[in-house]
């Protein structure tokens, strides 16, 4: 059972890189939890994707 309803993904930018199969990705989680509070938090991940497009590999 999650601790948390419905998470949100807020502000996300997604930056192209040099390497056409990468790109960089900032976002922010918020969430209700469920016995009151928030989660907030701020993340980046480099993804790595294959040539038709999917992702093949995250760093974050």
């Amino acid at each position: 059972m999650s601790s948390y309803a419905a998470p949100e993904i807020r502000a996300l930018r997604i930056d192209a890189l040099r390497d056409p199969g990468r790109v960089l990705t900032r976002w922010h989680t918020h969430a209700e939890l469920i016995h009151g509070g928030t989660y907030d938090n701020g993340r980046i991940g480099l993804f790595e994707l294959d040539q038709d497009g999917r992702i093949r590999q995250l760093t974050g």
